[in-house]
């Protein structure tokens, strides 16, 4: 052979790495996974914490607007309660200054009386009747506290008398009107409706003390009356103060024993203003609704004059405009009834002077007021007839006969015109030639 050259051979080895790869992109797979695990949780974590912020933040703003709205609420609320208090005291400020101006017919007007003599309408009296306890001189002490803006007022916490003693007080005297206190009525004694009567009529005045027996609740009170009393010495109002809670109002015990009160009452004219005390020991609506209805029905006062009334009290002595509110309505319609029952005195007054008239034992001055209201067109002066009526007085001719009898000598007290008619008024009686 020739040559004498080597011959070289080569060899590959193979070496299968595929399982390494396979592990090596394995393992590459799974750190991405990872990563990407990591950056879901990461970017889940920032997206509930974004959340959880913004709802942080919708929650303080919503805690904030709802703090504002409440804010602006409450101080909407502060602003019409001050400006309801406002129209209030505004309120309570004029019906005081018309209370202390109130003159006779202001509430129902002065035309209303035209014809009724009222010369003798110097004054109206109120009378403030209740049982004892029934807080009718708190009543009293709360009117003069609302009337005069005092802390305390002047009515006694109970009855200053001896056992068994009505002591007739005037409060408020500085205006037109005045209450007037009747201690102690409505205690179940047979013979109060003629006390009752008495005072109503004026024959028991201011100062008077009433003695009731307490050994004979059927004998008659001891008291000196005084048989000429003025009518402005009569009461012309009532106000009946009722306690709420009060066991013979509930069980109709009270409205039998009222009624020749109100039978009484409805002769006269007279109104009653019902003022309801102790509200507050009424436990539901339905309770007070009923306590109304039926102090209406025991004192004859309409629904419309029945009152519920908080008063001054020692435990409740603090100013209240409310209440006050309620005492100037209670004294609106007392001043109201008040007006109206003298028109209806006055009215029957002249029925029974015109029966009267024609009689020679007539009181003089029915008889000149008579023809006044007959001679419209005369124009007699209402001063003029007081100066006419004044003179023939002093000279003791005091009705038609006498009048007729001493003609001659008092003709001279009356002007002219008035002179003219009377004279007339005689001769066409045949009562002078």
């Amino acid at each position: 052979m020739g040559g004498g050259g080597s011959s070289h051979e080569t060899h590959y080895t193979y070496v299968d790495d595929t399982a390494i790869e396979r592990e090596r992109a394995r393992q590459r797979e799974l750190e991405r996974l990872e990563q990407e695990r990591r950056q879901r949780e990461h970017e889940e974590r920032h997206r509930i914490e974004e959340e959880r912020r913004k709802e942080e933040e919708t929650k303080r703003a919503e805690y904030e607007r709802q703090r504002k709205l409440e804010k602006a609420q409450e101080e909407e609320r502060r602003r019409k309660e001050e400006e309801k208090r406002m129209r209030l005291e505004k309120e309570l400020c004029l019906r005081r200054h018309e209370l202390f101006n109130y003159k006779f017919g202001n509430k129902t007007g002065l035309d209303s009386f035209g014809g009724l003599e009222l010369d003798d309408v110097t004054q109206l009296r109120i009378g403030v009747f209740g049982a004892t306890g029934s807080g009718k001189s708190c009543f009293i002490n709360t009117c003069e506290r609302t009337v005069r803006q005092t802390e305390k007022g002047s009515a006694p916490d109970s009855s200053t008398g001896q056992e068994g003693t009505i002591t007739l007080q005037d409060y408020l005297p500085e205006l037109f009107f005045r209450l007037v206190d009747t201690r102690g009525f409505f205690n179940y004694n047979a013979n109060e409706i003629v006390e009752f009567q008495n005072i109503l009529h004026g024959k028991i005045q201011p100062g008077d003390n009433v003695i009731r027996s307490p050994e004979d609740r059927g004998s008659a009170a001891s008291v000196n009356l005084h048989p000429c009393s003025t009518f402005a010495n009569r009461l012309h109002g009532i106000i009946i103060v009722v306690m709420a809670n009060d066991p013979r109002l509930r069980k109709g015990t009270l409205e039998k024993y009222l009624s020749p009160f109100r039978e009484f009452l409805c002769k006269t004219g007279l109104a009653p203003i019902t003022a309801v005390t102790h509200r507050d020991k009424l436990n539901s609506q339905e309770e007070c609704d009923n306590a109304l209805h039926q102090a209406s029905k025991a004192t004859g006062s309409s629904s419309d004059h029945t009152f519920f009334v908080h008063n001054y009290t020692r435990d409740n002595s603090k100013r209240n405009p409310e209440t006050e509110r309620m005492i100037f309505d209670i004294l609106h319609c007392a001043l109201l009834t008040a007006e109206k029952a003298v028109k209806v005195m006055k009215q029957r007054k002249m029925e029974e002077d015109a029966k009267a008239v024609n009689s020679v034992e007539a009181p003089v001055e029915v008889f000149l007021r008579h023809l006044q209201n007959e001679h419209k067109g005369n124009h007699w002066s209402t001063s003029s007839l007081k100066e006419v009526l004044n003179k023939l007085t002093k000279d003791d001719v005091t009705n038609v006969r006498l009048l007729v009898m001493c003609w001659s000598d008092v003709q001279a007290h009356f002007p002219l015109g008035m002179k003219k008619t009377v004279e007339k008024e005689l001769r066409s009686r045949n009562m002078i030639d």
